[in-house]
C-alpha cells in the first residue's frame, strides 16, 4: 500500500471514535488504491447481547441480507479460533471454516459471496470483529491486492477498539444515569442540585465541613445511621469539587460476595479465574478522574482492605490476573454505619486504612436529633408523593406534624419517605393519614395520643405507647398476627412489618395466646 495512504488511514484512525464515522471517511481513500473494491464492512461482536451487528458505509440492499443476527455462545468460542493470521477469500471454500460461511450467507445475498475477503480483527488478543472487503464481480485478485488488503488489519483492528471503548463509556454513562434517577426516585427528587432540606438548621454544621473540605483531594468518611443521607453527601462533596465533571460512581460493599470483591473493584483479565471469559473493567477504572464513593466500607474483606490502601497511597493497582499496572486518579469518600474502631480493635479492619481513610471525618445526626426539619420534610415528601401517584397535592396538618414529631425514626429519613408515600396513598388525595401509616389507626389510639400531648403529666415515648397498643391488639386477637381479624389486619399493617416492628418493641405474641388483656 502507498505509504501517503497508510498515513491517511492512520490518521483518520486517530480522529474517530465510532467506526462508522472512520468508515465514511476513508472508504475513498481506500477505493483509489484498490480500483477492485466494492466496499468494505465490519462485522462487531457484541458480547454482552450477544450479537453480529453489520457496520457499513454505505449500506446497500443489493448485496445485505441483516444488519445483525443473534449469536450463541458456541458462535462466540468458534469465532475466537479465527486467527488473524488467516485471510481468506470466500471464492477460496476450502479454506473457510464452516461456520463463517453461515455468518456470511446471513448477511450477504449469494451471488456476492465469491468475492468476500475476510480477516479477523483482534483487540487484547481477543477477536472482536470481522474485517470484511467486497471485490466487485468477476474481478480478478493478484496476490497485489491482497497484501493491501492484509496491511488493513492493524489500523482497523485499532479503530474497531475506539469504538468499543465509547461504546462501553456510553453503557457505564447509561448505567450510572438510571441509578442516578433509582436513587433520586427512592429520596423523592427532581435533581441533586436540588436544595438538600436541613443545610440551614439541622445539617448546618454537616454543609460547612462538606464545603470546606470539597475543593480537596483528601479522603472524606462520612458517618451515620442507615437511611441519615450519606450518599447524598457523597454527593455534594462531588458537586463542589474540582472533579465535578467527572463521573461519580457508587458502590455497595455489603452487596458484593467477597470472592468477587476483587474483581468489581479492581477489574480482571480475560482467564484470570473461571467464569472470568472476557476482561472486566472495575469501579476504580470506571471513576477515573472523577469520585468512587465506596458505601458500608465496614463491610470490605481484609485481602481487599489491602489493595485498597495501596491505591490511596500511589494510585496504582493491577487487575486480577493482570500483569501490568495501571494508574487512576480518583478521589475516594466512603461511608459507613458501623462502629469502624470497634472494628480494628476486633481486627476486622485494618488500623492503617482506617486512619487512612478517616482523615476528613463528616458525621451525620440521626432525624431523631434534627425534628426541627421534620415539617419541611414533610412537606417536602408530601409534594413528591403527590407527583408520583399523580394525587392532588395534600399537606400535613399541625396534629400530624406533632406525630411525626414523637415518632423516634429509627429508619431516619428513607423512612420518613416511606411513611408519608403511605399516608399520600391510604389518604387517596384527600388527606395524609400519617396517625395510620404510623401504626395509630384506631380512633381510641389517636384521642388517647392526643390526649396525653395535651397532659404533659401523662407523656410517655411514642415507641412505648406502640408498644402497649400493639399489645393491647394482640390481647384482642390473642396473639394471632396473620389472616382475618388478626392484629395486622386490625392495625392496618403488613404482617412482615408487623413482626419486624414487635421484635424491635421487644414484644413476644405468644405470651398473648388465650390471653386477655387486663
Amino acid at each position: 500500500m502507498n505509504k501517503d495512504t497508510l498515513i491517511t488511514i492512520w490518521k483518520e484512525v486517530a480522529k474517530h471514535n465510532r467506526i462508522e464515522h472512520f468508515l465514511l471517511e476513508i472508504l475513498p481513500v481506500i477505493k483509489k488504491e484498490i480500483l477492485f473494491l466494492e466496499n468494505i464492512d465490519i462485522l462487531v461482536i457484541n458480547k454482552q447481547i450477544k450479537i453480529l451487528e453489520l457496520i457499513s458505509i454505505p449500506q446497500t440492499t443489493k448485496m445485505h441480507k441483516n444488519n445483525h443476527i443473534a449469536l450463541t455462545e458456541d458462535m462466540i468460542k468458534q469465532l475466537q479460533t479465527f486467527s488473524t493470521e488467516k485471510f481468506v477469500f470466500q471464492g477460496a471454500s476450502s479454506l473457510i471454516p464452516g461456520y463463517l460461511a453461515n455468518i456470511l450467507s446471513s448477511f450477504y445475498e449469494n451471488e456476492w459471496l465469491p468475492y468476500v475477503f475476510i480477516t479477523p480483527l483482534e483487540i487484547d488478543k481477543n477477536i472482536e470483529g470481522i474485517l470484511i472487503g467486497l471485490i466487485k464481480k468477476n474481478s480478478l485478485i493478484s496476490e497485489e491486492i491482497k497484501d493491501v488488503l492484509k496491511t488493513l488489519q492493524k489500523p482497523f483492528s485499532v479503530a474497531l477498539a475506539n469504538h468499543i471503548r465509547i461504546l462501553e463509556m456510553e453503557t457505564l454513562k447509561k448505567a450510572e444515569e438510571a441509578e442516578k434517577i433509582s436513587l433520586l426516585r427512592k429520596l423523592g427528587r427532581e435533581s441533586f442540585d436540588e436544595r438538600i432540606i436541613g443545610e440551614n438548621t439541622g445539617l448546618k454544621y454537616v454543609m460547612e465541613r462538606v464545603k470546606l473540605v470539597a475543593s480537596s483531594d483528601l479522603p472524606v468518611l462520612i458517618l451515620g445511621e442507615t437511611g441519615t443521607g450519606k450518599e447524598l453527601i457523597a454527593r455534594a462533596l462531588h458537586k463542589n469539587s474540582n472533579r465535578a465533571q467527572g463521573p461519580i460512581i457508587r458502590v455497595n460493599c455489603g452487596a458484593i460476595p467477597p470472592e468477587l470483591i476483587d474483581s468489581q473493584l479492581f477489574g480482571h483479565e480475560k482467564g484470570s479465574f473461571t467464569g472470568a471469559i472476557e476482561k472486566h473493567i472495575g469501579w476504580f477504572e470506571r471513576a477515573d478522574g472523577g469520585t468512587l464513593f465506596l458505601d458500608e466500607i465496614g463491610e470490605l474483606p481484609l485481602h481487599a482492605q489491602v489493595r485498597l490502601l495501596r491505591i490511596l497511597q500511589d494510585g496504582w493497582f493491577e487487575r486480577v490476573g493482570g500483569k501490568e499496572p495501571i494508574h487512576v486518579d480518583v478521589r475516594l469518600v466512603t461511608a459507613t454505619n458501623s462502629d469502624l474502631a470497634q472494628l480494628v480493635i476486633e481486627k476486622k479492619f485494618r488500623e492503617d486504612l482506617f486512619y487512612r481513610i478517616s482523615t476528613f471525618p463528616i458525621i451525620l445526626p440521626p432525624l431523631r436529633e434534627r425534628k426541627e426539619d421534620i415539617p419541611e420534610m414533610a412537606r417536602y415528601f408530601a409534594e413528591k408523593s403527590a407527583q408520583r401517584f399523580s394525587l392532588p397535592v395534600v399537606y400535613p396538618t399541625e396534629t400530624d406534624i406533632e406525630l411525626l414529631c414523637q415518632y423516634s425514626w429509627p429508619g431516619n429519613v428513607r423512612e420518613l419517605a416511606s411513611v408519608i408515600d403511605r399516608s399520600a396513598i391510604l389518604g387517596n388525595g384527600k388527606k395524609l393519614e400519617i396517625a395510620h401509616a404510623l401504626g395509630l389507626s384506631n380512633t381510641k389510639q389517636i384521642i388517647f395520643m392526643q390526649n396525653t400531648i395535651e397532659k404533659p403529666e401523662e407523656i410517655i415515648n411514642l415507641d412505648e405507647y406502640n408498644k402497649r397498643y400493639i399489645e393491647y391488639v394482640l390481647s384482642k386477637t390473642n396473639g394471632k398476627i396473620d389472616g382475618k381479624g388478626g392484629c395486622a389486619e386490625l392495625l392496618g399493617v403488613n404482617p412482615n412489618t408487623l413482626r419486624a416492628r414487635m421484635r424491635k418493641l421487644g414484644i413476644d405474641f405468644k405470651s398473648f395466646k388465650y390471653k386477655k388483656y387486663k
